[in-house]
C-alpha cells in the first residue's frame, strides 16, 4: 500500500471517487423518477420501498466503503508481516467465505420475507395484499445483495492499490439494468404498479450480477489478485469478520435510522415513499461528499494507525472537507427543496400532495445533514485502530433517539416530524463519536481548524441567502406550467450557480485555501 496520501492527493483521489459516485447518484435519480412516476405513493409503492430497503442499504452502504474499515487494515498488516502472497492468500479466502455465508443468508431470506417484513413495516396488516407483495419483492431483488457484497470486497482490495477508479463506477451497472427494465414496462398499456414492481425488483438482481463481473474483472488483471481458494477460516479472515460485522452496523448507519424512521412511518399511508424519496436527495450530496472523503481517508488512517503515528492531522482534513461541502449542499437543498422535488418527481401517479409531503421532509433531513457528514469520517479512526465498540454504541444511540423522536413527533407533524427524528439521531451519533475520539486522545480539535469551519458555515450561510433572493426571480421559469426541460435547465443553473458562488466566497473568506490544493 501507498505511503499516507497528502492534502492534494486526497482531494484528487476523492474527487474520483466523488464524479463516479455522482453519475451513480443521478442514475438512481433518473430511475427513481421513472419509479415515482410509475408507482406513485400508494400501496404498490410502500410495498416495493419497504422490500428494496435491505438489498438497497447493502448497496448503499458497500459502495460507500463499509468493507475497507476490516478488508484495509488486516490486509496491509498481512502484506507487512508475511508479504503480498499472504495478502493474496487472504483476500481469496475472504471473498469465498463471504460467498458462502451469502448463499444460506439468501436462502434464510427467502424463507423468512414476510416475517422481515413484518419486522420492518409493522404498520402493513400481516397477510395483506401490500405485506405479500412486499415480501415477493424481498425475494427477488436479495440477490442483489450478493452481487454487491461480493463486488464491494474486490473493490476494497483495487482501492487498496490506489485503484478507485472501477471500484466507484461499478455500481452504475445495478441502475442501468433498473432503468432499461424500467423503460421496458413503462411502455405497456395499462401496467399494473405491482407487475411493474416485481419486474424492477428482479431486475436489481441482474444487474447486482453485472456490478460483481466487472470489479471480477478489474481484480483478474490486477498485479495482486486475490488467489482462487477453497473458503477458509483461517486467522485473517476471522479477524476481518470480526471487524466487518461493526464496520457493516456502522458504515449503514444513516440507512439504519432510517429503516427505524420508516418503521415509524408505515402506519401513515403514503409516509414510506415520501421519506424515501426525501432521504434520495438528502443522501446525494453526502454519499458523495462524506462517503468519498471516508473511502480515500481509510488506506491512510490504517497506514498511520499501523505505524503508530498520530490520526489527528487526517482526522482534521477529512472533516474539514466533509464539512466544508455537506454545509452549502444543506443549504442549498432546504432552500431548492421545491423545485428538486417538483422536477424530480411531481408526475404522473405522484399527486402534489405526495410532493408537497416529500419537500417537508426533505427540509428537515438537510438541516442535519452536516452532522451526518461528520459521523461518516469520524467513526474511520475506530476501525483503522480496531476498536469498533465507541462508533457500534454511537449507532444504536442513534437509532434509539430515532425511534423517541419519532413516536414524539409523528403525531403532529406526520412524515416532517419523522425525517426530523431521523436527523435528531445523526446528531447523537455525531456526538457520541466526537466525544469518545476526543476522550482516546486520538483526535482534538483545534482553534484554526474550528474557525476554518466557521468561515465555511459563513459562506455557505451567503450563498443560501443569495440563492433565496434568486429563487424569487427564477420563480416563474420554475412553475408547473413551463416545459419540463426549461425547468431543469433552470434548476440546473441555480445550482450551478450556488456551487460557483460558494467557492468564489469560500476562496474570499479563506475557507478554502489554494496552497491546500499544491500540497503533496
Amino acid at each position: 500500500m501507498a505511503e499516507p496520501a497528502g492534502e492534494a492527493k486526497t482531494f484528487r483521489n476523492t474527487a474520483v471517487v466523488a464524479f463516479a459516485g455522482t453519475v451513480s447518484r443521478v442514475t438512481g435519480f433518473v430511475r427513481d423518477i421513472m419509479l415515482a412516476a410509475l408507482l406513485g405513493a400508494g400501496p404498490a409503492a410502500d410495498a416495493f420501498v419497504i422490500a428494496f430497503r435491505i438489498p438497497y442499504l447493502a448497496r448503499k452502504t458497500l459502495s460507500e466503503g463499509a468493507l475497507h474499515g476490516a478488508l484495509v487494515p488486516v490486509g496491509l498488516d498481512l502484506k507487512s508481516r508475511e508479504g503480498d502472497l499472504a495478502a493474496r492468500r487472504f483476500a481469496g479466502e475472504s471473498i469465498a467465505s463471504m460467498a458462502v455465508l451469502l448463499l444460506i443468508l439468501s436462502a434464510l431470506v427467502t424463507l423468512f420475507a414476510p416475517v422481515l417484513i413484518f419486522a420492518m413495516a409493522p404498520g402493513f396488516t400481516p397477510g395483506g395484499e401490500t405485506a405479500d407483495l412486499a415480501a415477493l419483492c424481498l425475494r427477488l431483488s436479495f440477490p442483489l445483495v450478493v452481487g454487491a457484497v461480493l463486488g464491494a470486497m474486490g473493490a476494497a482490495f483495487l482501492a487498496a492499490e490506489g485503484r478507485f477508479g472501477i471500484a466507484s463506477w461499478s455500481p452504475v451497472a445495478v441502475n442501468a439494468v433498473m432503468i432499461a427494465v424500467l423503460f421496458h414496462v413503462s411502455g405497456w398499456a395499462h401496467t399494473a404498479p405491482a407487475r411493474a414492481a416485481i419486474w424492477v425488483s428482479a431486475a436489481s438482481s441482474i444487474g447486482g450480477l453485472v456490478q460483481m463481473l466487472i470489479v471480477a474483472f478489474a481484480l483478474y488483471h490486477s498485479h495482486h489478485a486475490p488467489f482462487l481458494v477453497w473458503p477458509r477460516f483461517g486467522p485473517g479472515v476471522k479477524r476481518f469478520f470480526r471487524l466487518a460485522g461493526p464496520g457493516l452496523v456502522v458504515a449503514s448507519s444513516s440507512q439504519l435510522i432510517l429503516i427505524v424512521a420508516l418503521q415509524s412511518a408505515s402506519g401513515i399511508p403514503g409516509a414510506v415513499p415520501q421519506l424515501h424519496y426525501a432521504d434520495r436527495v438528502a443522501q446525494l450530496p453526502l454519499g458523495f461528499v462524506a462517503a468519498s472523503v471516508a473511502i480515500v481517508a481509510m488506506p491512510n488512517l490504517a497506514a498511520l494507525a499501523k505505524a503508530g503515528h498520530s490520526l489527528h492531522e487526517e482526522i482534521e482534513r477529512g472533516l474539514n472537507w466533509s464539512l466544508l461541502l455537506a454545509c452549502p449542499a444543506a443549504i442549498g437543498l432546504a432552500v431548492l427543496a421545491r423545485p428538486i422535488v417538483d422536477i424530480l418527481f411531481k408526475h404522473g401517479a405522484f399527486t402534489v400532495a405526495d410532493a408537497d409531503a416529500t419537500i417537508g421532509a426533505l427540509m428537515a433531513l438537510a438541516v442535519f445533514l452536516p452532522f451526518a457528514a461528520m459521523a461518516r469520517v469520524l467513526s474511520q479512526p475506530f476501525f483503522a485502530q480496531e476498536k469498533t465498540g465507541p462508533a457500534l454504541i454511537a449507532v444504536l444511540l442513534a437509532a434509539a433517539v430515532t425511534a423517541g423522536s419519532a413516536l414524539v413527533l409523528r403525531a403532529d407533524y406526520g412524515v416532517v416530524g419523522i425525517a426530523a427524528a431521523a436527523g435528531l439521531g445523526g446528531v447523537a451519533q455525531a456526538f457520541v463519536l466526537g466525544l469518545a475520539l476526543i476522550r482516546a486522545r486520538w483526535w482534538q480539535p483545534d482553534r484554526a481548524s474550528l474557525l476554518r469551519i466557521l468561515r465555511g458555515l459563513v459562506a455557505a450561510a451567503l450563498m443560501g441567502l443569495v440563492l433565496w433572493a434568486v429563487m424569487r426571480w427564477a420563480a416563474p421559469f420554475l412553475a408547473g406550467g413551463v416545459a419540463l426541460i426549461r425547468r431543469v435547465i433552470a434548476l440546473t443553473l441555480l445550482v450551478g450557480g450556488g456551487v460557483g458562488l460558494f467557492l468564489l466566497l469560500a476562496l474570499i473568506t479563506r475557507a478554502i485555501r489554494l496552497s491546500d490544493l499544491k500540497r503533496p
